[in-house]
């Protein structure tokens, strides 16, 4: 888990300064990102099944993934990410099998129902985040620091 300096030097490195932020919502917002950013990593989704059926707070989880994928002038969609989690074929199950310890059981259809479900919240943009989730050239400065200032 990041350290409560590791949380706050992100906080003010990535923009969102001055906001004080649990680490699991930091955690989880980093593993969504790469999860959306950077296509399938195998590890991600065994993680992301923990978190999804634990509580969140998921408009802060939302506004974070949002913001984080426009500073990396990326945007987010998260009917392709739903899509992943539900067809679950991306994901390489044999390799997670060598990544996790030997005595945990890896239930595909089980991990990945469980991320449809926890993490469906993130179908739910607002029009605010509608816009700068759809703004990979970052033209929409004005509105994105509007989503950071309601942090």
């Amino acid at each position: 888990m990041l350290t409560q300096p590791q949380v706050q030097r992100y906080s003010n490195e990535s923009g969102l300064r001055d906001i004080m932020i649990a680490e699991k919502e930091v955690v989880l917002t980093f593993l969504l990102q790469l999860l959306s950013e950077r296509g399938i990593l195998n590890r991600l989704i065994f993680d992301l099944g923990i978190f999804a059926t634990r509580p969140l707070n998921q408009p802060l989880i939302l506004r974070l993934v949002v913001l984080m994928l426009w500073q990396a002038r990326d945007s987010f969609d998260p009917a392709r990410l739903m899509q992943k989690f539900q067809d679950g074929r991306e994901f390489d199950w044999d390799d997670l099998l060598q990544l996790v310890r030997w005595t945990v059981v890896i239930d595909r259809e089980w991990i990945t129902d469980d991320c449809v479900r926890g993490f469906g919240f993130l179908a739910e943009l607002t029009d605010k985040e509608r816009i700068v989730a759809n703004d990979r050239y970052q033209r929409e400065e004005t509105a994105a620091a509007r989503l950071r200032e309601e942090l």
